[in-house]
């Protein structure tokens, strides 16, 4: 432009030199070399002028390519600032969320295996009382049975003695009957013997005498089959004190029958104690397994601890390490906004300088339009 300025100049120089008073036509080959001069002169200085303020416009290009690249630059470390601050807040956020669920699932775990273990041990104590009661009440069932089964034994002795000796009395009592009746019999027979041969002797003196003799062995037989009688009464008597020890002896068998049923109960009340025991034993095992767990539990929750620690303590190193990473931002970005501000100063100072060239130049042209006039 400043060159198309230049040449409008020159033609309209020429022309006003063609359009000169012809007094001057005679220097005019002076006055056009002495124009042409001081046109290449002015070109060759308009020239470096131009090639200045071109460079000064590339520089000033370039320090405005550098801003945007800077506010570019910084714009993106902001951002990138942010989405990793964001980033950080998120993934701690997740990670409070993650250690808080963590805590209250640990914390529900921890109620209900207290809850649990509250339980099973009330349940253990009920058992434990249950089977206390359990085996006082059948100790002292056990406690009455045998007493009952002694006492029933010492009355089934008591009654065998009882028997025996009603027995040995009967057998003493049907030997000596049998022996009177024997002896009695014995003395009938020689009485009768005796009776018989005074009878066969006095039989042929006396028939009165044998009458009444005979009558008297008539009642001498009725008196031998009531002996008899009585003697088969004595045998019914022993007969049935025989029954009776036989169903005494049934009783006694009963009884041992009964007492064998009371070892069996003994033995299965045994059996159940020792199931109890047996299920107290598992009880134990489950509430020290039950135990174990609790204790996994507590170190898993020590672990987690240990875990949400370190991740606090990796959350602050990180923190620290942002802190740093965004203060050596920040001074990066006060040396980018200084380098800014001194290249707005630069670039001011050029404008300056162009303005200041522009008004040298337009001073310039109007000297030389004042010196074309006055030539």
């Amino acid at each position: 432009e400043i060159t198309r300025v230049r040449t409008l100049g020159a033609l309209g120089l020429e022309e006003r030199l063609r359009t000169a008073a012809p007094a001057a036509t005679s220097d005019r080959r002076t006055l056009e070399e002495r124009l042409l001069q001081l046109q290449a002169r002015c070109e060759a200085r308009c020239r470096r002028e131009a090639e200045a303020e071109i460079t000064r416009v590339r520089t000033l290009e370039r320090e405005g390519v550098a801003l945007e690249e800077a506010a570019r630059c910084r714009a993106q470390l902001q951002e990138a600032t942010l989405r990793a601050e964001r980033e950080a807040r998120e993934r701690e956020q997740r990670t409070l969320a993650r250690e808080r669920a963590a805590l209250e699932r640990l914390r529900a775990r921890e109620l209900e295996l207290e809850k649990k273990g509250v339980e099973w041990r009330a349940e253990a104590q009920r058992l434990v009382e249950e089977g206390q009661q359990r085996q006082r009440g059948r100790s002292q069932q056990l406690d009455l049975e045998e007493q009952r089964v002694h006492l029933k034994t010492l009355a089934l002795e008591q009654r065998e003695r009882e028997v025996l000796e009603r027995e040995e009395r009967s057998e003493v009592q049907d030997a000596t009957r049998q022996a009177n009746a024997d002896a009695r019999r014995a003395r009938f027979e020689a009485e009768v013997q005796a009776s018989l041969a005074g009878e066969r002797e006095a039989l042929r003196h006396q028939e009165l005498e044998q009458e009444r003799r005979r009558l008297g062995f008539e009642g001498e037989l009725k008196q031998c089959e009531a002996l008899k009688q009585r003697l088969a009464g004595q045998e019914r008597r022993a007969a049935e004190a025989q029954a009776e020890a036989g169903a005494a002896e049934e009783r006694c068998a009963a009884h041992h029958r009964e007492l064998e049923e009371s070892r069996r109960q003994l033995a299965a009340v045994s059996d159940t104690c020792r199931q109890a025991q047996a299920g107290w034993d598992r009880f134990r095992a489950e509430a020290s397994s039950l135990q174990k767990e609790l204790e996994a539990s507590r170190a898993e929750r020590d672990i987690a601890n240990q875990a949400h620690d370190t991740r606090h303590q990796a959350a602050v190193k990180a923190q620290v390490v942002l802190d740093a990473q965004l203060q050596a931002l920040q001074c990066e970005n006060g040396r980018l906004a200084a380098e800014a501000e001194r290249l707005r100063g630069s670039i001011r100072g050029c404008q300056a300088e162009r303005e200041h060239g522009e008004t040298q130049l337009r001073s310039s042209l109007e000297r030389i339009w004042q010196l074309e006039r006055a030539s």
